[in-house]
């Protein structure tokens, strides 16, 4: 979704929206990764910090609450901009779509769920510039039919990152992409039983991706890590293959001997996935539980 870009103030009052938000989903356990980013990425986090915690109204940059800590603080941030974005312009140049968001926000007829996403893509390291470990996904729902109006992601400092909406017409409209239930995954899989550490992920991979609005989940089990996509295929996660280990994601790019070679060495229904890192690692199917449900 192409966004517009200006600077207004126009900010619906946060308190009313912020009192309907739904519990949020966060990480059980706290976040992990299987992989660390490059030396520097740090500095570079701590570096675009201090520049959001300065940052003013007038800059492309602000927030009203960088880098959140409560639910209020996250919807406040996605108002601000989602709005700013839209609420001002002539209802003639706001795609119908967004304006079925737009005009649910601003009467207070919407409802919200947060979920915490860890991002496992090679864009969480951003190439040494910045770490950005994880973001949230804001659902908007229709207070009155529970319709799902939109689906943005915020990034961990708060800024806005992407949207999609349905379809306005509702001849052509489709619910957006189901976000799998972690407590579904815990009833329905063999595999996820007994394990622990459930995290909702973002991953890359030629053939596996998650994308940033709907994510898979990631658990842990007696040493090994798993990883369920949405549409059921559950994966285990193999990071130390020989041969693969230390491979970087973006060589699948320049197609590099050593990249083809792992490619030749993969078994059937086997992928490389992200892991948090610029690294890659095997993702072996399950048997019996790879199959959509």
């Amino acid at each position: 979704m192409q966004m517009p870009r200006i600077r207004s103030r126009f900010v619906v009052a946060a308190a009313l929206l912020a009192a309907q938000a739904l519990p949020s989903v966060a990480a059980e356990g706290g976040r992990w990764f299987l992989a660390s980013c490059p030396p520097g990425s740090a500095e570079g986090a701590a570096r675009q910090k201090a520049e959001m915690l300065a940052a003013k109204p007038d800059s492309d940059i602000y927030v009203p609450h960088p880098f959140p800590q409560t639910e209020a603080e996250v919807i406040g941030n996605f108002e601000y901009q989602f709005l700013e974005l839209w609420a001002q312009h002539p209802r003639r140049e706001v795609p119908d779509d967004v304006w079925r968001a737009v005009r649910a926000l601003t009467r207070g007829e919407a409802r919200f769920e947060i979920i915490e996403v860890t991002d496992w893509t090679e864009g969480r390291c951003r190439n040494g510039a910045s770490q950005v470990d994880f973001y949230h996904v804001v659902r908007v729902l229709s207070a009155r039919t529970g319709e799902e109006l939109a689906r943005i992601a915020l990034q961990e400092n708060g800024l806005l990152s992407n949207f999609i909406t349905p379809a306005a017409d509702p001849r052509e409209r489709r619910p957006l992409a189901v976000i799998p239930s972690i407590a579904d995954l815990r009833a329905r899989s063999a595999a996820a039983a007994g394990a622990t550490d459930f995290q909702y992920v973002a991953i890359d991979s030629p053939s596996v991706r998650s994308g940033m609005l709907g994510p898979a989940i990631a658990f842990r089990k007696e040493g090994r890590a798993f990883f369920a996509m949405r549409d059921g295929r559950l994966f285990e996660i193999d990071i130390q293959r020989p041969g693969v280990a230390g491979t970087q994601a973006r060589e699948s790019v320049g197609g590099s001997p050593r990249w083809e070679a792992a490619v030749a060495a993969l078994r059937p229904g086997e992928h490389f996935v992200t892991v948090g890192s610029t690294g890659v690692a095997v993702a072996m199917p399950l048997a019996g539980e790879s199959d959509p449900p």
